[in-house]
């Protein structure tokens, strides 16, 4: 990619309750808004949500086009809380080249937007 970036532009995580059918368990959910650029035009833009051992938990893919484009998707699992999460975005471009950053985000209920460009 020549002159492109994909960053966070806010993260936020919360506890969820869920009502399963024999009972209630708890849910960690992260909205992610993200944006993505790049001269040469977007693709697709992946967001993937790990734990603290670098397993993927849940990943959305967007089909996108254009030198710019914007989202925003809800990762999700049961439980822990209070553990730290990385959320990682991946834009590809029209030449199949790709930029990431990452986030690691402490499940809290907190909100921020730092975030690590490794493209």
């Amino acid at each position: 990619m020549e002159d492109n970036s994909c960053e966070f532009y806010q993260l936020t995580s919360q506890k969820c309750k869920t009502n399963a059918n024999a009972g209630s368990s708890e849910r960690v959910a992260f909205s992610v808004d993200w944006k993505a650029s790049d001269d040469t035009g977007l693709t697709t833009v992946t967001v993937t949500l790990e734990d603290d051992e670098g397993n993927v938990i849940q990943t959305t893919s967007a089909s996108v086009s254009g030198t710019n484009a914007s989202g925003t998707d809800t990762l999700s699992k049961v439980g822990d809380y209070g553990e730290d999460y990385t959320i990682v975005i991946t834009a590809t471009d029209t030449n199949s080249q790709s930029s990431t950053t990452e986030e690691t985000h402490t499940a809290d209920g907190t909100t921020d937007g730092d975030a690590e460009d490794d493209g």
